[in-house]
């Protein structure tokens, strides 16, 4: 005899779509409104990982080089929106990176 499979739909898998909206969403607002940010400011990670078009890993490192300034609020790691803005230059005018283009 075999056991019967459960059609019940998982509200932590509802829940877990939805919270994934409000965070694409989130991210697109601060992306929108990175040109407003002064360069003192900072974002975070993933702010940075779609502004450079680069991974977390890559942003890491690159914090690790001290090629990005980072700073931290409390427990959020946060990069400097003027070091995010001389890596676009950099990758414009060095063409170190070909395939990245900065928004």
């Amino acid at each position: 005899m075999h056991k019967s499979v459960s059609t019940r739909v998982v509200p932590s898998t509802k829940y877990g779509a939805d919270r994934a909206a409000r965070k694409a969403e989130k991210l697109r607002a601060a992306v929108a409104t990175f040109n407003n940010k002064p360069d003192d400011s900072g974002v975070s990670i993933p702010v940075a990982c779609a502004i450079l078009e680069r991974s977390a890993a890559s942003i890491w490192r690159d914090i690790a080089a001290s090629r990005l300034e980072s700073f931290t609020i409390g427990g959020s790691r946060r990069i400097n929106v003027g070091s995010i803005r001389r890596a676009c230059t950099a990758n414009r005018t060095e063409a170190l990176s070909p395939a990245s283009t900065c928004r």
